[in-house]
């Protein structure tokens, strides 16, 4: 995935609002989301059994980039769609034993504990990791060998292939022109749907959202919401391609 926006805590009612549109090879394309573990859905790549993208009914999010770095890619490295997986799986471990919600005040302490132990059993390239639910969120970045995680405050957050919320990259000061402070969650899904869909507006593309490659491309988006108390107003959008042209599916009985 190349892109992802967290919307927290900026919408009435529903805390965590998330879009993400997955940048990939074409002969790469991924499944349409299903029940993947239990309790967890997600899209998968079946090159490598991966996701970009999970999420639970009880309004988790787990989501990852890869990390551009000039550092030369580990050839035996594990799959980070499938640390992605993991890390959902260890927060639901934490919610089961007890301890409520696991990302609460204490979001990137706890995402540091997911994380550090899964790169204690493989070898990853470099990444960007979004853990969030309605009593926190955080990132997590891996580079250079070294682990960097920050609390993410009430607001829009906006993850490329860069440092989370990093102003100089083209594709987020694009996403921030579209997506503004919606309080009303239809405004929100609208705004989120439309930054999707977006071809940027340089000649060297840098800033598009929504992407058209020779070889690589745009090949699926979703957009989703999580109500505060009520699972039922949970919301889950799908599209399958480039979001320009492949309708948004409502999916949201998954949930």
């Amino acid at each position: 995935m190349c892109f992802l926006c967290l919307l927290y805590k900026t919408v009435n009612v529903y805390p965590v609002v998330v879009a993400a549109n997955r940048d990939e090879f074409y002969d790469r394309p991924g499944t349409g989301p299903r029940q993947v573990r239990e309790g967890i859905f997600a899209g998968i790549d079946p090159r490598a059994g991966g996701t970009w993208l999970a999420v639970n009914s009880g309004g988790a999010v787990a989501a990852v980039t890869n990390l551009h770095s000039p550092r030369p890619p580990i050839p035996d490295a594990r799959s980070r769609g499938l640390l992605c997986l993991d890390a959902m799986e260890a927060y639901q471990r934490l919610q089961s034993a007890g301890r409520g919600r696991a990302v609460g005040v204490r979001a990137a302490a706890d995402l540091d504990s997911i994380v550090r132990h899964l790169l204690d059993q493989a070898r990853y390239n470099e990444f960007n990791l979004l853990l969030a639910d309605a009593g926190g969120a955080a990132a997590a970045t891996w580079s250079g060998g070294r682990l960097h995680l920050r609390n993410l405050d009430r607001g829009i957050h906006i993850i490329g292939n860069t440092l989370p919320d990093r102003r100089d990259e083209p594709k987020v000061l694009r996403a921030h022109e579209f997506i503004g402070l919606a309080t009303r969650i239809d405004q929100a899904i609208d705004l989120l749907k439309a930054a999707c869909k977006d071809h940027g507006l340089r000649d060297d593309r840098a800033d598009a959202i929504c992407i058209h490659g020779g070889k690589a491309g745009t090949l699926s988006s979703v957009v989703a919401a999580f109500h505060a108390s009520d699972r039922r107003r949970n919301v889950y959008l799908y599209a399958d391609g480039h979001p320009c042209t492949a309708p948004y599916r409502d999916l949201s009985g998954l949930l």
